[in-house]
Formats: C-alpha cells, sequence, structure tokens
C-alpha cells in the first residue's frame, strides 16, 4: 500500500524564519505523459545540526492513474553546502520499489538555513522532478526560539494554536511545547511534514540520554576529580667503577670507566661522566686515556629527565718525578733498573 502524501505544516512558520515561499500542499511535478514525482516525507523538515538528525526524503513515482511505478530510478541531488548524504555525497541514485518508492537514506545537515534537494528521474525519455525544502538548525533550542518567535509574530501565543491546528499551515502551541521540552531533555530533533488536517507534524527524535523523560531537565553530574600521577621514583645507580684506579702517566694506559642503573619507573635513562679537566661525556660505558698526573675526582650521574643520583670516584695518575719507594721490590731489582719503566710498573711511584 502506497502512502499518501502530507501536507506542509511547518512551511508558514519556517517561510519567516529562512524567507522562502511556502510550498503547496501537495508537492508533485508532472509531464504530459501522465507520469509523476510526488513527495511523502521531508517537505518542510526541520532538522538540526548538533544531533545529525535529519528527515530523509521520501517520493514516490505515479503514472497517470495515480499508481505507483516500480523500477524507475530516481536521483537524489543536494543544493549547496546544507546537506550531505552518506559518506559525504552529494547525489545519491536508487530505484523505486514495489511501492513506487524510494528513501533517499543517510542524509545529514551541515550548514544552518535552508536545505534544497531535487529528486529527478528519467522515464522513455521524459525527465521528471520535485524539489524538496528543509531547514537546518544548529540545536534543538534554536529550533524551538525560531519556532516560538515565528508562532508569536504570526498570531501570538493564545491564538497560534487554533491557526496551526485548523489551517494545517504552521505549528501549533501544543508542537511549541513539545520542541521546548525536548530541547530542555537534550534532544536531537527533525521535525517532517504532518499530515492533512489538523495531524501535528512528525517528529523524529535521537534522544541523547534516554532515561530522561521529555520536557525534564538533566541531571548534569559533578566533573570528576583528575588523579594525580604517582610520585616519581629517582634512578639508582647499583655500581660505578673506574679500571684500573691507579696508573702512570705517560705510557697511555686505557682506563676503563662504566656505570650500572635502575629506575623502578623504567624510564629512559640518561648518563653524565664529569672530569675535572672541563671534559665530559653521556656514555654508559667507555674507555680514555688520561695525560695529566695526580688525583682525578671523577663524578657520574644518572637521570630520569625527572630526578638524578651521581656517584663521585678518584683515580690516581703517576708520574716519574718526586722520590720512589723500592721497599716493594724485593725480586733482586738491580740500581741500574731505577729508571726503567718496566720496575716503575712493577713497584709503582708515590
Amino acid at each position: 500500500m502506497s502512502l499518501q502524501p502530507r501536507s506542509v505544516q511547518l512551511a508558514l512558520v519556517f517561510t519567516s524564519i529562512i524567507g522562502i515561499s511556502a510550498p503547496p500542499s501537495t508537492i508533485d511535478a508532472q509531464r504530459p505523459d501522465g507520469l509523476k514525482i510526488v513527495v511523502i516525507e521531508g517537505e518542510g523538515a526541520v532538522n538540526i545540526i548538533q544531533q545529525k538528525t535529519a528527515v530523509n526524503p521520501i517520493v514516490e513515482v505515479r503514472d497517470r492513474n495515480n499508481l505507483p511505478v516500480s523500477g524507475v530510478a530516481v536521483t537524489f541531488s543536494v543544493g549547496g553546502q546544507g546537506a550531505t548524504f552518506a559518506g559525504g555525497a552529494s547525489t545519491l541514485t536508487l530505484t523505486t520499489n514495489a511501492a513506487g518508492q524510494v528513501v533517499a537514506a543517510g542524509l545529514t545537515p551541515t550548514a544552518t538555513g535552508a536545505v534544497t534537494i531535487n529528486a529527478t528521474a528519467v522515464v522513455n525519455g521524459q525527465t521528471i522532478a520535485a524539489t524538496i525544502t528543509q531547514t537546518n538548525f544548529a540545536t534543538a533550542q534554536a529550533a524551538a526560539q525560531a519556532a516560538a518567535s515565528a508562532g508569536a509574530s504570526t498570531s501570538g501565543a493564545s491564538t497560534g494554536a487554533t491557526a496551526a491546528g485548523g489551517g494545517g499551515g504552521g505549528i501549533s502551541g501544543t508542537m511549541l511545547g513539545v520542541l521546548g521540552g525536548v530541547a530542555a531533555a537534550g534532544t536531537g530533533v527533525a521535525l517532517a511534514a504532518g499530515g492533512s488536517g489538523n495531524s501535528a507534524p512528525a517528529i523524529s527524535t535521537q534522544t541523547s540520554n534516554p532515561a530522561v523523560p521529555v520536557g525534564s531537565t538533566p541531571t548534569v553530574p559533578p566533573p570528576a576529580t583528575p588523579v594525580p600521577p604517582p610520585p616519581n621514583s629517582p634512578p639508582t645507580i647499583n655500581s660505578a667503577s673506574i679500571t684500573p684506579n691507579v696508573a702512570l702517566v705517560g705510557i697511555d694506559t686505557p682506563i676503563a670507566l662504566q656505570v650500572q642503573a635502575s629506575d623502578a619507573d623504567n624510564d629512559p635513562l640518561t648518563y653524565l661522566w664529569e672530569f675535572p679537566d672541563g671534559t665530559q661525556s653521556n656514555q654508559r660505558a667507555f674507555s680514555r686515556v688520561f695525560q695529566l698526573g695526580g688525583t682525578w675526582r671523577i663524578r657520574v650521574t644518572v637521570s630520569d629527565g625527572k630526578a638524578a643520583a651521581s656517584s663521585e670516584m678518584t683515580l690516581e695518575m703517576k708520574t716519574l718525578t718526586g722520590s720512589w719507594d723500592l721497599t716493594c721490590c724485593n725480586d733482586g731489582t738491580s740500581d741500574t733498573d731505577l729508571n726503567s719503566v718496566k720496575m716503575v710498573a712493577r713497584c709503582g711511584a708515590r
């Protein structure tokens, strides 16, 4: 059974809002051969951008006897930037079903103001078409305010219900109350054109909080208290070493330096070695040669970016100058060996 076309009950009210001409009570386009496109639903609809709710246009192709025609390809196209179909498309082509009808599903409002949707079909070389006009509002509250303002300016609060209900040309006082209640409840609204006579416009809703009854004010929960991050654990130096920690200047002995550290938070670690001569290194383990004699106080610092741990060690670099203690050389070394590097390496300088 085919649906009968609905009269447009929102047209007169929203004409004053968006400045367009009011459409006739029955929207159709007819060719001399008798085929026509009849708008079943969607004309005069009010769509809400915030909730992405819209009334999908429904049209029906009929013959000269006003009977539905199936199998006709109908192309819907959106004029301007006010809406898109699924996937952001501006056109949509569908084939009429056994009832001669086709639904342009997936309509999404994208910009406030009037939206024009054209439905066209080519049958036996003849083009038939119909135009559907809708209005987009940013929020349900904006739609309710516009409807209330238009209703008040048209006939006043006391006569608005009578004019709308009796003539089918506006929004009744009851509908204004519904719009206000829906807006207060945070419900997305899409208003379709109503039927003939005194019937009210059809309402398609998408409620953001289904547990809140229409007309009531939803309870807004208090904002959650932010949870502070856990305190940072500084890194721990497990070991640090200089090997050997005593060496002789002039024989270029490689000194190995290394540090082992860990972090309870598994933070990435960085390393900094600082030497008395002003040089630095950011390696965890490495070797270098020291050319200056004396006591080297070497500091290594490990950081996780938020905290740091340090350790200090000493390196003794001996020279051939000064007096020598030969008491350790009880291996028969002769006096002629006193200046030999081999003897110094065995006995050590002081």
